[in-house]
């Protein structure tokens, strides 16, 4: 029988009273090991805010969402890992002047060891004149073109969907 994928070892015989035996160990304990090697394991993967909701002030008002994607254990030929973050664009209903944050944006990082995170930072800040008071709120995700991570390589939000807040006010 030829497994194409998985390695065998043949172990040295053994002495079984008067009969010698070869044993062949089978190599491929990890479920799902496809031929040629490497393993497709499905990995637990999250995205969260390490703050979700900040207040400042109308005229220059600052505020930076760290989005942090974590996973779970992962084969080290899963890995490293590289995320696209993306920040969607302000929906901002109280028409608050946005010097940074208006519009979408992406950010990447990459996790080089199993069951670990990395993080990218989105800052956001309210122009110096700027006079409009209110929640403006943005919605974050993750994700990477490796789909044995989270759902196809969507990181799972943590609420869903992920939505960060500022609060100006007066």
């Amino acid at each position: 029988m030829l497994i194409i994928g998985c390695d065998f070892h043949t172990r040295y015989p053994s002495t079984n009273g008067q009969l010698q035996v070869w044993e062949k160990v089978n190599l491929c304990p990890i479920q799902g090991r496809t031929p040629g090697g490497g393993a497709n394991v499905g990995i637990s993967t999250n995205l969260t805010l390490q703050t979700a909701s900040f207040t400042t002030q109308v005229a220059g008002g600052t505020a930076t969402f760290t989005a942090v994607v974590t996973i779970g254990a992962a084969p080290i030929n899963q890995l490293p890992v590289t995320f696209t973050l993306t920040r969607s664009a302000a929906s901002n209903p109280n028409g608050v002047l946005l010097d940074i944050g208006s519009a979408a944006a992406n950010g990447t990082c990459t996790i080089s060891a199993s069951a670990g995170n990395c993080n990218v930072p989105f800052p956001v800040a309210s122009s110096a004149n700027n006079t409009h008071a209110g929640a403006v709120t943005w919605q974050f995700t993750a994700s990477t073109t490796n789909t044995n991570y989270g759902s196809s390589g969507a990181a799972t939000p943590a609420p869903n969907p992920l939505v960060g807040t500022v609060n100006f006010t007066n």
